[in-house]
């Protein structure tokens, strides 16, 4: 287990660590309405599994009631 201490630390090198990365913005000027729903389909796809995991974690370990 970290102490507050540690945490603390740990948040501020990370911190320090990403004030010092180069910043490179891709912008794109429009999306299609196909494109628009092709990366909403991946990003369901891809998350529905994290999310599942934690809904059912919450439940086994954190909900009392449930």
């Amino acid at each position: 287990m970290f102490t507050r201490r540690e945490c603390l630390r740990s948040t501020t090198l990370t911190a320090a660590g990403i004030a010092t990365m180069p910043v490179t913005a891709f912008a794109q000027t429009a999306v299609t309405p196909a494109e628009a729903r092709a990366i909403a389909k991946e990003a369901y796809i891809w998350g529905y599994a994290i999310v599942d995991d934690y809904r059912i974690q919450y439940n086994y370990f954190i909900d009392s009631q449930s």
